[in-house]
């Protein structure tokens, strides 16, 4: 039988304590370990689906292992599963730098492992790992050059034709005069020309792009007192809005996910509660598609927010896997949200052992 704590016995017993080999590292190598890329969460958008799911899995349970609680064969069953799951990432080919910086929590790991005593030289494995860490930091500050957005470009000669066109209605008529000039002829033929031929075909590339869009038509309503892109049918603000939602912001297969929030300060019941007011907001947005447009383009739009709301619900049903209830009313909130996650995975016997804790902790 594996001993899960054959690592631990191989170490010198008078190396400093866990707290104090932190503290060490912490001040040996702060900046490798702890910096955060800039750019991390553009980065996350385009990691690779399955090794993202095997990194947050490893994380979990990493975290259950270092919380304690299972003795015997299930700690030793928990720390096989863990060394599988970090064996799995190491393996896992990487098509981009986003997959490279994903696989740093296993890579961190191993640094926090064979990290020297303090005062005590540096072995070559602390350095090597330290070296990759610090690299992978550093390659993911390296930012290309944004692609500008072509809106904002779209944008600028909209105002300037709508100067220019203002400047030609304030010309003076010749007397007994009520004819267009030529001169205004030409800077609203030039206005329109561009809106219709321009501006509202052009689909805004950045979240800034979809915000400076957005805000320009409000402006342009306040100062011209019409709506840029009505049209002749009197239809009004539908080609803005199918603009930022065609935006490709929403079209990636693997969307950003938001950052998990700090649950430190919540109790189970609080949880629970944040979870059942997620699920019912994401259950309205699913009875929201009949507002959009036949074509479904603002379909896109509910899509995103949905996916959003469903990445915090898992965040709370994460969290609330982790906690180790012991009081009644608790640990049936506790099986009641991570039910309603097994049964929506369709993981049913999860259901019925989360079930059985629920009621055993209840006699």
């Amino acid at each position: 039988m594996r001993n899960p704590f054959a690592r631990l016995a191989k170490r010198d017993t008078a190396r400093p304590s866990l707290r104090e080999r932190a503290a060490s590292l912490k001040a040996s190598a702060a900046r490798v370990i702890r910096r955060k890329p800039a750019n991390a969460a553009a980065a996350s958008a385009s990691v690779a689906p399955t090794l993202a799911a095997l990194v947050g899995e490893w994380t979990a349970m990493l975290d259950r292992e270092n919380a304690g609680g299972q003795v015997g064969r299930d700690a030793e069953k928990l720390a096989d599963q863990r060394i599988a799951l970090h064996r799995a990432i190491l393996a896992y080919p990487v098509t981009s730098l986003a997959d490279f910086a994903a696989k740093a929590p296993a890579f961190r790991d191993q640094l926090e492992d064979v990290a020297p005593p303090h005062s005590h030289p540096q072995s070559i494995e602390f350095l090597s790992w330290q070296c990759v860490l610090r690299d992978l930091s550093d390659l993911a500050f390296v930012r290309s050059a944004p692609a500008v957005d072509p809106i904002f470009a779209a944008i600028d000669t909209t105002r300037d034709l709508t100067s220019a066109r203002n400047r030609a209605d304030l010309l003076p008529q010749p007397a007994g005069s009520i004819d267009v000039l030529p001169e205004q002829d030409e800077a609203a033929d030039a206005f329109f020309a561009h809106v219709d031929g321009v501006l509202l075909k052009t689909v805004p590339t950045t979240a800034a792009g979809c915000t400076a869009l957005a805000r320009y038509a409000v402006q342009f309503r306040e100062d011209q007192g019409f709506n840029l892109d009505e049209d002749q049918s009197n239809e009004q603000h539908v080609r803005i809005l199918d603009l930022i939602a065609r935006s490709p912001l929403l079209d990636g297969a693997a969307p950003a996910m938001p950052p998990a929030p700090d649950f430190s300060g919540y109790t189970v019941t609080d949880l629970y509660r944040t979870y059942n007011a997620l699920k019912m907001a994401t259950d309205i947005m699913g009875l929201t598609g009949w507002t959009t447009s036949p074509e479904g383009r603002g379909d896109r739009l509910l899509d995103a927010e949905s996916d959003r709301l469903h990445h915090f619900q898992n965040y709370v049903a994460d969290e609330l896997a982790r906690r180790d209830v012991t009081e009644r009313s608790e640990a049936t909130f506790r099986a009641d949200v991570l039910v309603n996650r097994a049964v929506a995975r369709g993981n049913f016997d999860d259901v019925s052992d989360y079930a059985a804790e629920a009621d055993a902790k209840r006699a």
